[in-house]
């Protein structure tokens, strides 16, 4: 989808087996915009025994799930922020049944042209850490990186400042550093994705994290660089900067951008609301 500076970490759970993205369907960078891979932690498949670490975002748990939104789109058949602060338009996509049955409270993406853009979106400028939470109902994608949710810039080419992708049946996060450095990304192994799925990622300063209905799928240690920033438009469906990005065959529901790092319970609540 660009030209990515990739430090890809994969962590597996019960179910998921270890893979990579097919490498020849990611544009290679010049070699003094590769970056070095980030060390992944270990399997969490061991974890069951043995508790991990605390992290930042374990230490946050106030569950009051307003703390550090700075964008909340319900998408109910239209592309509002219900914090009332970040305009918006849609092309193409229209009204869905949620992940509930009640028609038109979700947006569905024909795959060939619908974009939802939100613009200005200097509202949704993070400096360090972020959480992406979303409801998703896709079925099988191409090995490509189709955009859930991303912060562009076209000074870049197309790179993203930071943003949740599909890429064929996998989920995946990056950002951009600061000053344009290095563009960090983790990305989970093969996932089922039938039917709806709460899909989220938590950056908490040196680490990212992936969530799938609530439960962790990979993490990864990443720099504590800050987010490189943008006031350029984000986008759910496509990328308008990025020529011949795909165009994003699913529903999306309830998308909710935090500045901060939500905690594991939070992350939870929202996979059961």
């Amino acid at each position: 989808m660009r030209t990515w500076l990739i430090a890809i970490g994969l962590m597996v759970i019960a179910g998921c087996s270890s893979t990579t993205a097919d490498q020849s369907a990611v544009p290679a960078g010049t070699a003094e915009e590769l970056a070095e891979p980030s060390t992944a932690t270990t399997s969490t498949a061991a974890a069951s025994t043995t508790a991990a670490a605390p992290t930042t975002s374990d230490q946050v748990e106030s569950l009051d799930l307003d703390v550090g939104l700075i964008g909340h789109f319900p998408l109910d058949g239209d592309s509002t922020d219900a914090l009332g602060v970040t305009p918006s338009s849609i092309e193409g996509a229209t009204g869905t049944a949620d992940r509930n049955g009640i028609e038109g409270a979700a947006l569905r993406f024909d795959g060939l042209d619908d974009v939802v853009e939100f613009e200005p979106a200097d509202a949704l400028n993070v400096e360090r850490d972020f959480s992406i939470s979303i409801w998703v109902e896709a079925g099988d994608l191409d090995n490509d990186w189709y955009s859930l949710f991303e912060k562009s810039d076209p000074e870049r080419g197309g790179h993203s400042r930071y943003g949740l992708w599909l890429f064929a049946n996998t989920l995946a996060v990056c950002f951009e550093q600061v000053d344009n450095l290095a563009q960090p990304c983790l990305q989970s192994g093969p996932l089922d994705l039938t039917g709806w799925r709460h899909m989220a990622a938590v950056r908490s300063n040196d680490e990212m994290t992936l969530f799938l209905d609530g439960e962790e799928i990979a993490r990864q240690e990443v720099t504590t660089s800050p987010v490189s920033q943008t006031n350029f438009s984000a986008y759910i469906g496509n990328d308008q900067y990025q020529p011949g990005a795909p165009w994003l065959d699913a529903s999306v529901d309830e998308l909710r951008i935090y500045d901060r790092a939500l905690s594991r319970v939070e992350v939870a609540e929202l996979a059961t609301a």
